[in-house]
This record gives structure tokens, sequence and C-alpha cells, in this order.
């Protein structure tokens, strides 16, 4: 049960990827997840899938990969949600400054206190009132922070909801400090920023994927002869096994 619903092949990543193949117009993230579901089989306890079921997996996997670059991963959709990321950060600074900030009440409880992860753990009405959280919270609450004060929250806030998004600059190897001092510098003259209110508004991140992860639960292929063998090293396709090696992203994002 726990490999159909959380692992390198389950059934969340078999619909989504169907799903928002077809919303976004993607072709190339279609799978064909009928084939895949009808070649599952349990061997010694664990989930499997015969070895008829390969090239529908190294479907999946290509599918997989094209939708996190063209879609998930997309310089855009990166932006957008570092933004969000930055205003409720400042958002939060704000609250324990003690400004008040007009929220929903799940979404104030979470600005006013330090839920951690072991707090989740201790208190189940911790993840009660994340739950009772949607997109309809957080954007109601940045349609009002448009109008605060605060520069730089009002920014951002005015800077999402009027999709006037941050440029992004995204590359293979570590960004240049240098070229990130001197923006920064450029931030300060232009806006008349401090240099703490100029550095939220340039963000600096990477991020690290894998798409094929053979160190956590591994896609393992049933042969006739009853052996077992992970999928990295059945397929005979090289560019499907390169999949398996992380790939790292380094990114800035600041205001146009």
């Amino acid at each position: 049960m726990f490999q159909l619903i959380s692992g390198q092949l389950d059934v969340d990543r078999l619909d989504y990827l169907t799903r928002d193949s077809f919303f976004t117009g993607v072709s190339e993230g279609v799978i064909n997840y009928n084939r895949i579901i009808d070649m599952i089989a349990v061997k010694d306890n664990e989930l499997v899938l015969e070895a008829k079921a390969i090239y529908s997996v190294e479907k999946f996997l290509i599918s997989r990969r094209i939708m996190y670059w063209q879609v998930y991963l997309h310089k855009t959709v990166i932006c957008a949600e570092e933004m969000m990321i930055q205003i409720l950060l400042r958002a939060k600074e704000l609250v324990a400054d003690g400004i008040n900030l007009a929220c929903s009440e799940s979404l104030s409880y979470f600005l006013k206190n330090k839920i951690s992860k072991a707090d989740f753990d201790k208190d189940s009405s911790n993840l009660e009132k994340y739950a009772s959280m949607d997109d309809i919270d957080i954007m109601a609450a940045i349609k009002q922070w448009m109008y605060c004060e605060d520069r730089v929250l009002s920014f951002l806030c005015k800077s999402l909801i009027n999709r006037k998004l941050f440029t992004i600059k995204m590359q293979n190897e570590p960004l240049d400090q240098a070229e990130i001092k001197t923006k920064l510098a450029s931030l300060m003259q232009e806006h008349k920023l401090s240099k703490l209110e100029a550095e939220k508004l340039l963000i600096q991140n990477e991020m690290t994927i894998y798409l094929y992860n053979p160190k956590q639960n591994k896609i393992n292929i049933l042969f006739k002869d009853g052996s077992l063998k992970d999928f990295a090293d059945a397929t005979d396709q090289w560019n499907i096994s390169a999949l398996g090696h992380p790939v790292t992203k380094h990114y800035v994002c600041f205001p146009k």
C-alpha cells in the first residue's frame, strides 16, 4: 500500500502527469498508465513490474522529465513561487514586530506562531489548522497586503497580483557573487531601499531534483525466471540510466 501511494512510480504520479499534460497542453506528458497498472505484480511482498512493462516505464520517466522542466520547474513558475515565499516570510517578520496584517484565522495562526515539524507531531490541531488553508486564504491576504505601509511587502504583493513577475536567471554553475552584489547595490539605489529591504527583492536559491533515484523505493523489474532487477540496470537505454543522477540548477530572481 505504501508503494502505491508514495514511490518512484505511484498512483499520484500516474494521475498528475496525465492530468497536467491535458490541462497545460504539453502532450509529451501523456503516458500509458493502463499498461503500467496491468503489469504491476507482487514479489516478496513488494510491488514490482513485469519485464514487458519496461518500455512503458521508460516512457513514464521521460514524460516526467519533460513535464518537470517544461511545466513544474518552468522559470515563470519558479519565479512566482519564490515571490510568494518572500511575501509570506516578510508578512511573518512584520507580524513578529507587532504589525497587524489582515488575513484568515488559520493563516494568522501560522504567522503569529513558530510551528516546527515536531509541533505537528505533538499537536494534531496544528495539522487541522494547516489543512484548513487553501489558495483562497493566501490570495485574499495578498490582495489586502497590496496596500500595506511596508514598501517591500506591498511591492511584492502588487507585483504578483498584477503579474509583473521578477526576472529570473538560471544556470548550472553557482552564481557569481560579485554580480549579485552589483545588482543588490543597483536595487538599493534605484528604489531607495536599505540593504535588508533590497535583499528581500533579490532572491537566490538552488534546486536539486532526481527524476529517478535508485536509492529510494526502486522500480524493480520482474523477469520470467523470477529474478528482480532495478530498473536502471534492466533498461538498455543509457540516457534513462543517466536520469538517476541529480540535476542542480542555481538561480536568482529580481525586479525587472
